[in-house]
């Protein structure tokens, strides 16, 4: 069982350092937030995860990699939303905060 867990903790933190550097090249931290949802939902590794599975994911990854204080204040506000409005009111705090459009449709599942 020991070597079982090592194993897998090795490959999630590759897995991690991987993503890392791409995650720190975008440009503000609602792109990163973005960013990992392209990566979570259209990732065939994960296709056979519900989608709870995969917004669990994208929570640790978020919290993670993105530093940006209104994209993680904007994040964590929504979480609690209704799901139908969690998109629109992402993406108005995001488009308030970087003051210009903002878009990202693999959210808006």
């Amino acid at each position: 069982m020991n070597k079982l867990f090592r194993t897998i903790f090795i490959i999630a933190i590759f897995c991690i350092s991987a993503c890392s550097g791409k995650y720190n090249a975008a440009d503000n931290g609602f792109d990163t937030i973005c960013l990992i949802y392209t990566d979570v939902f259209n990732d065939p590794a994960h296709e056979k995860k519900s989608v709870i599975e995969k917004h669990v994911l994208v929570s640790e990854l978020v919290e993670a990699h993105v530093r940006d204080v209104d994209a993680i204040t904007a994040f964590t506000a929504v979480a609690s939303a209704d799901p139908s409005q969690k998109y629109d009111l992402f993406k108005q705090a995001a488009e308030y905060s970087l003051k210009r459009n903002w878009d990202c449709e693999i959210m808006n599942i």
